[in-house]
């Protein structure tokens, strides 16, 4: 599958949200609606100031497939970030 890098791309509410795609293993975009010039989504938070707990706990959550809601910052804001594995059978 052929990543994909642009603002324009899984961003809703007149660009206030944005949706991203990642690798369940390492965290690399699949699709990166932010345009952040980083590796992946944990590299994309650091740059953002988000600490080493924060990233920690997201990356077991992910690794577990794991659904759920953290807070983070984001251009300099405190704002959510929700996660739900692809594979999962919520409806």
């Amino acid at each position: 599958m052929a990543n994909y890098h642009s603002p324009s791309l899984f961003t809703f509410s007149g660009g206030a949200g944005s949706a991203f795609v990642i690798q369940g293993d390492d965290g690399a975009w699949i699709i990166d609606s932010s345009a952040s010039n980083t590796d992946d989504l944990y590299a994309f938070l650091t740059k953002q100031n988000n600490d080493s707990v924060h990233l920690d706990t997201l990356k077991k959550l992910i690794a577990e497939s794991r659904s759920g809601t953290i807070r983070i910052q984001y251009h300099q804001q405190s704002n959510f970030l929700c996660f739900i594995p692809l594979d999962s059978s919520h409806h």
